[in-house]
């Protein structure tokens, strides 16, 4: 291994170590260490990537149990800055066949303005857009959790954006979310956030 590149992985490692904290900033951040540490050391190939924050977590670990090429990349309670920061220090990805995104929710509930996150979604859009392997997106809509339903108004707003923002695009297959329109509390888990068994298979 050349030097500066196990510089670099001594590094990270270290500050993987030294972050080991139990605040929310320090588990994002220690899911996009590892994620760099783990795209450096392997060059398979990738049929499905999965980005977003924990739904897409959640959903991607029960593909990777039938579809082994796949890569998870989504990071819990991540925002679209994170994933953005994700793939400007990473190449992996822009090998896979085909990409599930759900973003925007954790943006909203965290604060981020209209403008921010109209930014990042644009920038996120126009970025997996650029991968010449990535044939077809698919994009998952926002979907109303009971906990969150002060939130409802804009991730309507975000779910209207998403559409405006993906509806020219030759890649992305936008999904509507099951979700999106109705509330059915017996699909969410007892935290009201978090798809139950049911919830998934709807």
């Amino acid at each position: 291994m050349r030097p500066l590149k196990l510089f670099r992985v001594v590094l990270i490692i270290l500050l993987l170590v030294g972050g080991l904290g139990l605040s929310q900033q320090s588990s994002i951040q220690r899911h996009l260490l590892a994620y760099q540490i783990s795209d450096w050391f392997s060059n398979s190939s990738v049929s499905i990537l999965t980005l977003g924050s924990s739904s897409a977590f959640l959903f991607a670990k029960t593909l990777q149990s039938t579809c082994g090429s796949s890569l998870n990349r989504a990071i819990p309670a991540s925002t679209m800055t994170h994933t953005l920061s994700f793939l400007a220090h990473s190449t992996r990805w822009k090998s896979a066949k085909s990409a599930i995104v759900y973003v925007g929710e954790n943006d909203i509930v965290r604060g981020h303005a209209p403008l921010q996150w109209k930014s990042d979604l644009y920038r996120l859009v126009s970025l997996l857009e650029s991968s010449e392997a990535i044939k077809n997106i698919f994009w998952v809509t926002v979907k109303l959790s009971p906990k969150r339903e002060s939130y409802w108004p804009q991730f309507n707003d975000f779910n209207q954006e998403l559409l405006f923002a993906t509806e020219h695009s030759e890649k992305i297959n936008l999904i509507q979310h099951p979700l999106q329109n109705t509330v059915i509390h017996e699909a969410y888990s007892a935290d009201g956030l978090h798809l139950s068994e049911y919830g998934n298979s709807i």
